[in-house]
């Protein structure tokens, strides 16, 4: 069974596991989402073998459709800034600054895959933040969680 094909109280489980909410996210929404969290690890002008691999695990353990899988990983991060993608979101601006914890995280997780995050993945995680209305505060944070979950996976 694909992704795509699992009930939505499966997907919602999912997300509970990994967010702590149940809420499902429309495919259109998912794929900008996912696109700009590329984006972030792509940040050094290209996605490392250890980032491609811990991005498509992680669409892959929240139920990501295989559809919008495929659409993130031959999406060309050159195309659009972050901010660009972004703008395409119309929620409110609670809904946004979740939505942007969320994209900044995951694209924390994946930048770290290969041991290091480089300035540039740093830079665009701050325009992520500006455009999603995450305070610069909590950006730093998240670096410090994320380094951290990073290096008890390396151990």
């Amino acid at each position: 069974m694909s992704n795509g094909e699992l009930e939505p109280d499966y997907v919602a489980a999912t997300q509970h596991l990994w967010y702590g909410h149940r809420k499902l996210r429309k495919r259109s929404e998912l794929e900008l989402c996912w696109k700009a969290i590329k984006a972030i690890a792509v940040g050094t002008g290209h996605l490392s073998d250890e980032e491609r691999v811990a991005l498509v695990g992680k669409m892959m353990a929240t139920a990501t459709p295989e559809a919008v899988i495929e659409a993130v990983m031959s999406w060309d991060a050159h195309t659009e800034t972050p901010a660009e993608l972004l703008g395409h979101v119309r929620r409110s601006p609670d809904e946004r600054l979740e939505l942007g914890l969320w994209i900044i995280y995951e694209g924390l997780s994946v930048s770290f895959a290969d041991g290091t995050l480089a300035l540039e993945e740093r830079n665009t995680v701050h325009v992520v933040a500006e455009t999603m209305g995450v305070p610069v505060s909590t950006v730093e944070a998240l670096i410090a969680l994320c380094r951290d979950e990073a290096l008890v996976r390396w151990r």
